[in-house]
């Protein structure tokens, strides 16, 4: 079902409103997702591996002093809600973005980052052209969410029956900056 004009607003809203009360540890937020993504189960989602390798940096590469001191390293957790095609554009537009930034992304099969993030999207129609809704629960160590970074970028065009299908190269990009952007502040505030 295409949700379109205001029904597409109030439905994001409620997204957002929903996902915003959000503050459990618990990152699964109750729900179980189709298969164990853990051990790629019948409908998992792979873990978000960067393109060329399972990192961004060399693992025998210190990680970078950003500014005031702080080491900005960060893993990211499956990502659910979108296909697996726009999942590894997202993987390659992170990789990108945290390459410009000086940000280290560590396997996510590997020992834990200081930050990790576990995403989500949802893509839906708003008035002719699509919406890209984002999540990220930062996580610290252990875990526990320790900050939250959300958003919404807009795609020219619906896509027709498949919002996902307007979702290009662009609307990525500028997730992913937002996104790595974000996650230096709250390394930086976690000192």
């Amino acid at each position: 079902m295409m949700l379109t004009g205001a029904r597409a607003g109030r439905s994001l809203c409620l997204v957002l409103l929903l996902l915003s009360g959000c503050r459990s540890s618990d990152t699964s937020m109750g729900m179980t997702p189709p298969g164990d993504m853990a051990s790629g189960g019948a409908g998992s989602m792979p873990p978000m591996e960067m393109p060329g390798g399972s990192s961004n940096r060399s693992a025998a590469a210190e990680p970078e002093l950003r500014a005031g001191g702080v080491s900005t390293e960060i893993q990211f957790l499956p990502l659910v809600g979108a296909p697996p095609e726009t999942a590894g554009a997202m993987a390659q537009a992170l990789s990108r973005a945290a390459v410009s930034q000086g940000i280290t992304i560590r396997p996510s099969g590997g020992p834990s980052a200081p930050l990790r993030l576990k995403g989500y999207l949802s893509a839906l129609d708003e008035g002719g052209r699509t919406a890209v809704v984002f999540v990220w629960d930062v996580l610290d160590q252990n875990d526990r969410r320790i900050d939250r970074i959300q958003g919404k970028e807009l795609a020219a065009g619906s896509g027709g029956g498949d919002p996902w299908t307007a979702v290009g190269p662009a609307v990525l990009d500028a997730i992913a900056t937002r996104t790595l952007s974000e996650t230096t502040r709250i390394a930086a505030a976690q000192g």
